[in-house]
């Protein structure tokens, strides 16, 4: 089915639940607080073909979801990109549909979101035909981005890349690539947090609803309007927070953030299309920043990558006049990895080639590749995969110079990991 843009529509978002928590205490005796309640406690996770420690296969990793869905008590929200991996000797994608299903059956509010183009994998067929409601979205569109021009936009092009569950509004589990049969390697986080619950909670009522990335208004403009004005929480780990695309335009912060760093850039990426990326990696390698870019060799391989291009750029970086005036020979360089199911990009990891200070060292993970920002060619009408067609949703995790950050550093670890294996 494609939806004809140029139609003024009304979609109508559901409201988040609102949860409020009265504690009490008697002079003598206080109850014992909920840590939910309290603070954000958030666990970094891996998964796939990682090479890092205590890494989850991803039959492990259905597991862990089909036990969180099993202790569900009041509500299963899940919105994953695809429920297409099936195994014969583990849980798998059809394995978290049947507890979904057994929890609908024991009066928990189950519901599902999911990708149009994947209503065909195992998990959703399941879901589907046990009579669990399911919203798929970002089918293929025709677009009209300006007068006189139209866009046929296939289903491929408009991604649904969340891959999330949330249970009883108080837990969020979060991963950058699901269920998926490829068995790339990715990274998650689990949280106990009522803040963060609400966060995806507002992003998936307004995807069950019906309002994705391609959902036009009256004007033929994206409609997605929920934005996280919680920003930053403190918790456990160093200060964690979230955004949503399109409406939060992730692929404009990433560059920011890149501008902004102040010793070293590190980027890993499924797919790599974003020229203003490439500009601001090959203005800081041009400083005598230390940047290194692993993207996945499928997406290098592919024409419509700019792999070549910020390849050539870094590779032709006069660093010489830098590595004379401080001593340190700067790293600009890319490479291919293999089986790549993540987006990450660490800021100032390293410290400061020109005065040796570490400043505050971000890690930015992302549900979605970095695509191109135009979702459409000017030149023959042609469209593209871009951040405007994408839901998706990324998470930072920022730590001062001497903080403790476990997660952030483990983070940094999969880099350096993923780097001395990658393809030169």
């Amino acid at each position: 089915m494609r939806i004809l843009l140029r139609t003024p529509l009304t979609a109508l978002c559901g409201l988040a639940a609102i949860c409020l928590v009265l504690l009490t205490a008697s002079a003598c005796t206080a109850p014992e607080p909920d840590s939910a309640a309290l603070f954000n406690h958030v666990d970094v996770r891996f998964a796939g073909e990682l090479r890092v420690p205590s890494v989850l296969n991803t039959s492990e990793l259905a597991g862990g979801l089909v036990v969180a869905i099993q202790r569900a008590e009041t509500s299963v929200d899940l919105a994953f990109e695809s429920l297409d991996y099936v195994s014969d000797s583990g849980p798998d994608s059809e394995s978290v549909a049947d507890a979904m299903i057994a929890a609908a059956e024991r009066g928990v509010r189950v519901r599902a979101v999911g990708d149009a183009d994947r209503a065909g994998d195992a998990g959703f067929v399941r879901l589907v035909e046990a009579g669990i409601p399911v919203t798929f979205g970002d089918e293929g569109v025709i677009w009209s981005p300006q007068p006189g021009t139209d866009v046929d936009r296939p289903g491929d092009d408009n991604r649904m890349t969340h891959n999330f569950l949330i249970v009883d509004e108080t837990r969020v589990y979060n991963f950058t690539a699901g269920l998926t049969a490829t068995g790339a390697g990715q990274v998650g986080f689990e949280a106990r947090s009522i803040d963060l619950a609400r966060d995806f909670t507002d992003e998936f009522q307004q995807l069950f609803g019906g309002v994705f990335a391609n959902t036009p208004s009256a004007y033929d403009g994206p409609v997605k309007s929920t934005t996280d004005a919680r920003l930053v929480y403190p918790g456990n780990i160093a200060d964690f927070g979230v955004a949503f695309g399109p409406q939060e335009r992730l692929i404009k912060q990433m560059i920011d953030e890149v501008y902004s760093a102040r010793a070293s850039v590190w980027v890993i990426t499924e797919e790599f299309t974003n020229r203003y990326l490439a500009d601001a990696l090959r203005y800081k390698a041009q400083a005598g920043f230390d940047v290194r870019v692993i993207i996945g060799f499928e997406s290098a391989e592919d024409s419509s990558s700019d792999y070549d291009a910020l390849n050539s750029n870094l590779a032709a970086v006069d660093t010489g006049a830098f590595a004379s005036a401080t001593g340190v020979e700067p790293v600009a360089d890319t490479k291919k990895g293999a089986n790549v199911g993540l987006t990450m990009i660490v800021i100032d990891a390293l410290a400061s080639p020109v005065d040796g200070d570490r400043y505050e060292r971000r890690v930015m993970v992302s549900s979605q590749p970095i695509l191109a920002a135009v979702p459409w060619n000017s030149a023959n009408g042609t469209s593209r995969p871009a951040d405007a067609f994408s839901d998706s949703n990324m998470w930072t995790i920022r730590n001062v110079p001497g903080g403790v950050d476990e997660a952030g550093d483990d983070l940094v670890r999969v880099f350096e990991t993923e780097w001395q294996v990658a393809y030169e």
